[in-house]
């Protein structure tokens, strides 16, 4: 009778114990499950981390290689609209110094000179034409080629129109968080983007517990996020 009554202990024990084993398996299997989930959500933030610095390395790269150009035209220009400027004033003083000749010729055969002084005189009158017309010629190949150069300015510096930063592209109103943020670059990740109509230039207004704590600008777009 002992023996007997101690296996129904063991097996009322046994009968008691299996569920709470079975319970924490699958606990165990839940938390697996949601450590998974984490790591690859972590994994994918991490993904996007590296690409949006990427694009901003792309992007910095480009915007310093359009400074460069602009600086490049702009100074091409200037230099240009000298030369066309300095051609400017020796022309009007080569046209003075013809004026006078022109004016001491006329003089010179009222008071009756020689012909070859008045030969000479002509000589010189021709030579002060043909450097004029010289002149005239280099002055417009200069004004076209500084009209050139303020036309690529003028384009560069209109590649980016001038936008409030204060209120940034007009966009429609929306809601979204921030799913990621990169304090070395200074940068936020959005989760909005292409399809919910985001904006370069575009402004964010930053709250956290209903109060506001930043406004950022809207860098680049992708389809669902963006960058700020």
């Amino acid at each position: 009778m002992a023996i007997l009554a101690g296996i129904a202990v063991v097996v009322l024990g046994i009968t008691h114990i299996k569920p709470a084993i079975e319970g924490l398996q699958k606990d165990l299997a839940d938390m697996t499950d949601d450590r998974n989930r984490e790591r690859s959500r972590a994994n994918k933030a991490e993904k996007s981390l590296a690409e949006t610095r990427e694009a901003l390395q792309q992007e910095q790269s480009a915007h310093n290689d359009t400074k460069s150009r602009l600086a490049q035209a702009n100074e091409a220009r200037n230099a240009a609209e000298k030369r066309a400027s300095d051609l400017a004033d020796q022309l009007a003083r080569t046209k003075a110094d013809l004026e006078a000749a022109k004016q001491e010729l006329a003089a010179w055969e009222a008071l009756g000179l020689k012909p070859e002084q008045i030969k000479g005189l002509k000589d010189a009158l021709a030579q002060a034409n043909t450097a004029i017309g010289a002149l005239k010629d280099e002055n417009s190949t200069l004004a076209r080629e500084a009209k050139k150069w303020r036309q690529m300015y003028e384009e560069l510096v209109g590649a980016q129109p001038e936008v409030d930063p204060e209120v940034g592209v007009t966009m429609p109103a929306m809601r979204g968080s921030v799913i990621a943020v990169d304090p070395k670059w200074n940068f936020v990740v959005i989760n909005l983007g292409k399809k919910n109509d985001v904006r370069e230039r575009g402004v964010f207004l930053i709250e956290r517990n209903g109060r506001l704590v930043s406004k950022v600008t809207v860098r680049m777009v992708q389809d669902d996020t963006c960058t700020a």
